[in-house]
């Protein structure tokens, strides 16, 4: 991966299933943020970066993807008969096969989304829509990684992961600056340890999975469960290695509430 190791995915139905945790219904402020390398774009539709929704059509709170066009995109949705689509932000088109920061902000106090590309401002714009907290628990409802959750495996990710972070208000610019230019060292996984070249993680980090050898939550208690577990070469350290049969399944803990 770019820092130890990295999630590879095949864009074949692979994916890292959570439930849906009540720490990610976020519905005012979040930030996702992750370094990918993408082996190809998406024939159609999406592939998925970080995804909550569940199996109704449109009525997904919010996701990161990658978009055929080699677009990064960020989306939040609204529980809105009138608008059950939501909203969608697109940057300017990525290269692949070469290790990019993306961050997907969304500022619910402001009233915007951006989309940060390699630490810079790539795409920005104005919103009413605010995302909802709760899908419908007869759905499959669930939160995903490299894909569409639960039901749907359609929207797969072909490539790498790393270091992928998701936290509970909008990071400003220079703190998406600093995560991208402590490159590989990644984020300080010990605020209490000196730093060397890596970047204090930004407060109201909720979940961060950074395959280390392990499947577990370096934030929170909850220990995923990866069968068969292979480890390859990570942008930060080390990296789940998928191969289309094996997942990590993380379940829901009382830590999430």
């Amino acid at each position: 991966g770019f820092s130890g190791q990295a999630f590879q995915f095949n864009g074949q139905g692979d994916k890292i299933e959570l439930n849906d945790p009540p720490s990610l219904r976020l519905t005012n402020a979040f930030t996702i943020e992750a370094w990918i390398l993408a082996s190809n774009a998406p024939a159609g539709g999406h592939a998925q970066i970080f995804f909550r929704g569940d199996m109704r059509g449109c009525f997904d709170p919010y996701y990161l993807s990658l978009q055929p066009n080699r677009a990064i995109r960020l989306h939040v949705g609204a529980e809105d008969p009138l608008n059950p689509c939501g909203v969608d932000l697109e940057s300017p088109a990525i290269t692949l096969n070469d290790w990019k920061h993306v961050a997907g902000v969304f500022d619910g106090d402001e009233g915007k989304m951006r989309i940060y590309i390699d630490g810079a401002l790539a795409a920005e714009m104005s919103t009413s829509v605010r995302p909802f907290a709760n899908l419908d628990p007869s759905a499959n409802p669930g939160v995903a990684i490299g894909n569409h959750s639960r039901g749907f495996s359609d929207q797969g990710f072909t490539g790498l992961i790393d270091e992928l972070a998701v936290y509970g208000r909008a990071l400003a610019a220079n703190e998406i600056a600093a995560i991208y230019y402590a490159g590989s060292q990644g984020k300080c996984s010990n605020p209490n340890l000196p730093a060397t070249n890596c970047v204090t993680a930004p407060a109201g980090l909720l979940a961060w999975w950074s395959a280390e050898s392990n499947s577990l939550d370096r934030i929170g208690a909850s220990v995923g469960s990866f069968a068969p577990a292979t480890y390859s070469v990570g942008k930060v350290g080390t990296a789940f290695d998928f191969n289309g049969a094996n997942n990590v399944v993380v379940p829901d803990q009382p830590s999430f509430n």
